[in-house]
């Protein structure tokens, strides 16, 4: 049986996300044979492979990406997975560990159990989520266009806070990234020194 999975392979420099169309093509050549390759996401720490594998079949299919880097997770992707006991505090690990795919769906499942300003302030994290999928996917122009609708979200809300989260930094920090054409990550919740793309 087939599942969807996220097999993240660490990136040493080894790749960069303006190549990402030629690593999906690559990719998809090499693991051909052994499943579907949904997509592939570049991003300062990891190549993250997105696809249906069957289960007999995993084994050979993280032995081909070996050949390329170190397998640094596997998380096969089920109802079950992206229902988290707490789902905001996950997606905030997720996003601050640059997996913002998994960030981002964590968060849908917050965005639809939400109303009112919660549900907008939800909205508004999703949409930074996929504004640096865009980027890991080699779309900077699209990164500045998510993140701007982003940001006009996070202008309007009438919250401060969901959850943990302090939403003033970040939309401090979505702004600084709109104001100097800035491509560097942004982290929900600490001060750590970031990583440029």
């Amino acid at each position: 049986m087939s599942c969807r999975t996220l097999i993240g392979l660490v990136n040493a420099g080894l790749w960069r996300a303006e190549e990402r169309d030629r690593l999906l093509s690559s990719i998809r050549g090499l693991l051909s044979e052994m499943c579907v390759v949904i997509d592939v996401r570049v991003g300062s720490r990891r190549l993250e492979v997105d696809a249906f594998v069957d289960r007999e079949r995993l084994p050979q299919v993280i032995s081909k990406l070996r050949s390329l880097s170190e397998v640094e997770y596997v998380r096969e992707l089920s109802a079950d997975s992206l229902d988290e006991e707490d789902p905001l505090r996950v997606g905030v690990e997720f996003f601050n560990d640059e997996r913002y795919w998994e960030a981002h769906e964590t968060w849908e499942g917050v965005w639809r159990n939400s109303t009112g300003g919660e549900k907008e302030a939800v909205s508004a994290l999703i949409l930074v989520a996929a504004a640096y999928v865009h980027l890991q996917r080699g779309r900077a122009e699209r990164y500045f266009s998510v993140l701007r609708r982003a940001m006009e979200k996070l202008e309007r809300l009438s919250v401060q806070r969901i959850g943990h989260i302090d939403l003033g930094p970040l939309r401090r920090e979505v702004q600084e990234r709109l104001s100097n054409r800035c491509v560097r990550a942004v982290r929900i919740g600490s001060r750590e020194k970031l990583k440029s793309y």
